[in-house]
């Protein structure tokens, strides 16, 4: 299951980082998905949820610079978004696909 998932991002992730942020930007990303094998979406995971909750206790507990709201608020909704779905991957409809898709070869 693992390695279809790595296969589908490392063929469409370095597409879309190139398209987005250039050649470096597609080279980093092919260099990630062959570094980290088969954990990359539960590494990824994890670095979303702790992004989401760092920025939300700078916001909280920490003194910023004025101006840098706006810029926190619309980082911490995007992260608070990717969150959510980070969620919806590793417990919700994903999940039950992944296990469907595990009985299918039994049957």
């Amino acid at each position: 299951m693992w390695d279809e998932v790595k296969g589908v991002i490392g063929t469409f992730a370095p597409t879309i980082a190139t398209a987005l942020g250039g050649p470096l930007a597609g080279g980093a990303v092919k260099v990630l998905t062959g570094a980290l094998g088969d954990q990359t979406p539960a590494i990824l995971g994890y670095v979303i949820v702790a992004g989401f909750f760092g920025i939300l206790a700078a916001m909280i507990f920490v003194d910023l610079p004025s101006g840098s709201g706006d810029i926190l608020k619309v980082l911490l909704g995007s992260l608070g978004a990717m969150t959510v779905q980070v969620g919806n991957f590793f417990f919700g409809s994903s999940r039950g696909s992944r296990i469907k898709d595990a009985m299918i070869p039994k049957s």
